[in-house]
């Protein structure tokens, strides 16, 4: 019976502080800088956030944030593929409306001749 309790309070712990340090972050708002290039001795990226109202009580006026540089390849891969569909899918809609455009003055000019469809 006692290492049922034991062993529940750790994942309620983890659990409360996590919320906890949601709560306390929340309220402060940053504004991105671009990110870096790579360190090779250390292998990582790193940007500077900077406080949007620098009224906001108990926020850092400058967070540094610094990733592995492999992991920045990934997210720029994943990004670069997101706008390379994105784009893809804005041209095909530009295809299919230009499409339609010319259906429609197609109609126009068999209704202007008089010819019915069966």
């Amino acid at each position: 019976m006692r290492e049922e309790n034991l062993s529940v309070f750790p994942i309620i712990h983890v659990i409360t502080s996590f919320m906890n340090c949601k709560q306390s972050f929340t309220g402060c708002k940053y504004n991105k800088g671009d990110w870096s290039e790579c360190d090779i001795k250390t292998n990582t990226v790193t940007r500077v956030l900077t406080l949007r109202d620098a009224s906001e009580e108990g926020c850092e006026p400058t967070l540094d944030v610094a990733i592995s540089c492999a992991r920045f390849e990934r997210i720029q891969a994943r990004k670069a593929k997101k706008m390379e569909r994105k784009n893809e899918k804005m041209s095909q809609k530009l295809l299919m409306k230009n499409q339609l455009k010319e259906n429609k003055k197609m109609v126009k000019q068999q209704r202007r001749r008089k010819c019915r469809y069966i």
